[in-house]
């Protein structure tokens, strides 16, 4: 379109207001002017943070203490070893007992020890332990009361894909929507009604990994900061490029005339008759994006605050953008990925480096949570694929293993609480020499041990975080129900 035709078309829009073009653009008007923040004030907020790839719990949270600590002779005969690949180093650790560190209820174990004695099975005798540290100060003792642990969850699988589906959305099968994408879309039926299409721009903000929607809400993309800052004034000079000051291309009635003509055409192109339903749900789409676009404007405002603390650093860019938007009361879940843990080879050296940067992650996060005023509504939820074996011999890799742990924190929860268990197995099989941890059975009313218990799985996870939500008889929570075998709450949540 011509420059003369496009002034053309927007001048007849103008003048050829139809009921319906003015009902879309007093919409759009309307909802910019709710007030997000208010809104959202006293609903919980989830911020999920993905450890993709299968983090090794026996390197930070469950360390096998007493006689299952150090398996090189895992049958009790050396002789077993002979002629098989993975020999003695079927290890789970490089460190003893007297290395794991208390720290209230948790049991940690050190992230390297300095000096000591090397053993001929690859483990150090005495020498001084370090911990995870966080800007100075060890993650585990800061975070004490912040924190709760869930050991010894059964995944039921050894495959990520599944993993991380169930890791995420508390179902093993397909079809379910990632936990923050569920309460997305029914925090936005509460705001806009049950029967509006429209969402928050940022309602479910993702940077990566398992963040499936099953179409319910739309899914947000969180890259650089300035592709969302860019949309809060899509007439004007870019923020991302200027003083953070918008500067119009042209002024508000020409704006208007353009609003006006997307709109009018819009409505035309969903009034024709027999279009194909798909076609019209994605004109839809576009219509309620367009709708939000000046619901983005209050991240414009709140972006500097966040701004200041990332250095540059595109992590702590992504971190920071998220928490902007629950600020902005336009966003009410994130999913952060922090990959890389599927470590088959030189486990130790590029593990350790993985944990201590999640824990950096999870720090920036609970600290901006708070500064921004956000940390008593705030749910953070870290979680991986499932768990890691021994140590697999020459390759000094561990493997897939189904059993794992789960961490909570924030102001929702009541911290300084451990839950479940594991355990080696005493007898492992030739065909699984280099099992990893066995769970623990638990009471699931109280998750107190109980061997005449059942083992915590992802579903009954879920089940307790939508029922702190206030979900599980929502349409939406039903629709995508949970097994009726996992309906149970743990007390999670004090």
């Amino acid at each position: 379109m011509d420059r003369r035709d496009f002034i053309k078309k927007a001048a007849l829009g103008l003048v050829g207001l139809s009921s319906g073009s003015l009902a879309l653009l007093n919409t759009q008007r309307s909802f910019a002017n709710t007030d997000l923040c208010s809104t959202n004030a006293q609903h919980p907020l989830l911020f999920c943070i993905d450890a993709n790839g299968a983090y090794d719990t026996t390197s930070f949270c469950d360390p096998l203490l007493g006689d299952d600590f150090q398996h090189d002779d895992i049958l009790g005969d050396a002789s077993w070893f002979e002629g098989k690949r993975h020999g003695p180093k079927h290890r789970f650790a490089f460190y003893g007992p007297e290395h794991v560190k208390n720290v209230g209820p948790f049991h940690i174990a050190p992230q390297s020890i300095s000096g000591g004695t090397q053993l001929s099975n690859g483990r150090t005798e005495g020498g001084t332990a370090s911990y995870y540290q966080v800007n100075g100060e060890d993650f585990f003792e800061k975070y004490q009361n912040d924190l709760v642990i869930v050991q010894g969850i059964d995944t039921q699988t050894n495959a990520h894909g599944v993993g991380q589906r169930y890791a995420w959305s508390g179902r093993l099968g397909v079809g379910a929507p990632h936990i923050g994408a569920l309460w997305a879309a029914i925090r936005n039926k509460d705001i806009y009604g049950d029967t509006s299409t429209h969402s928050l721009p940022m309602a479910f903000t993702s940077t990566g990994g398992y963040d499936a929607t099953m179409g319910i809400v739309p899914i947000a993309r969180a890259s650089k900061p300035g592709a969302l800052l860019n949309l809060t004034e899509p007439f004007a000079y870019p923020l991302s490029l200027s003083d953070n000051v918008a500067h119009p291309y042209v002024s508000n009635a020409i704006i208007d005339q353009v609003l006006n003509y997307q709109n009018s055409r819009t409505e035309r192109m969903l009034a024709q008759a027999n279009l194909p339903p798909h076609v019209q749900r994605n004109i839809q789409k576009l219509r309620d994006a367009r709708l939000s676009e000046k619901d983005l404007k209050p991240l414009a405002d709140t972006w500097p605050s966040m701004e200041s603390h990332t250095n540059g650093d595109e992590g702590k860019e992504k971190m920071a953008l998220l928490i902007a938007g629950m600020k902005s009361g336009i966003c009410n879940a994130a999913m952060l990925q922090a990959g890389g843990f599927d470590t088959h080879s030189d486990h130790y050296s590029l593990h350790l480096p993985l944990l201590q940067k999640l824990f950096e992650t999870i720090d920036f996060v609970a600290t901006h949570l708070q500064s921004q005023g956000l940390w008593e509504r705030s749910l953070i939820l870290v979680h991986s694929d499932f768990g890691r074996t021994r140590l697999n011999g020459s390759a000094d890799g561990k493997d897939h293993w189904p059993i794992t742990s789960f961490m909570m924190m924030g102001g929702l929860i009541e911290g300084n609480r451990e839950f479940g268990g594991t355990y080696v197995d005493p007898n492992p099989s030739a065909q699984q020499p280099k099992s990893g941890m066995m769970p623990r059975a638990v009471n699931l009313e109280t998750l107190a041990l109980d061997d005449g218990g059942s083992f915590i799985t992802p579903s009954h996870i879920h089940y307790t975080i939508r029922d702190m939500l206030g979900i599980n008889c929502h349409p939406l929570a039903e629709q995508f129900k949970l097994p009726s075998e996992f309906q149970t709450v743990l007390p999670l949540f004090g």
